[in-house]
């Protein structure tokens, strides 16, 4: 029972957010980057015991649509 208690806790989605600062914007070829900050403040908030796991990742944005539009938050959702 108690293993089961610790798997539900080690499965709690963790999102991680990068903004870029204010007035900035990262182009086409920079969208990796804000990626990989907001997947490593999602990493640096799981609470999991130690161990390997095998986790879904999923990436998403909050887009401006204008012309053109830019990326004004990267999230990164480990599940």
């Amino acid at each position: 029972m108690a293993e089961q208690a610790k798997l539900k806790l080690s499965s709690t989605p963790v999102t991680g957010v990068f903004k870029p600062k204010r007035g900035t914007t990262l182009g086409a070829e920079e969208h990796h980057l804000g990626f990989d900050r907001a997947l490593q403040m999602a990493l640096d908030g799981i609470r999991r015991p130690r161990g390997r796991y095998q986790v879904q990742v999923v990436y998403t944005a909050v887009v401006d649509v204008t012309n053109p539009g830019s990326v004004i938050e990267y999230h990164a959702t480990v599940i």
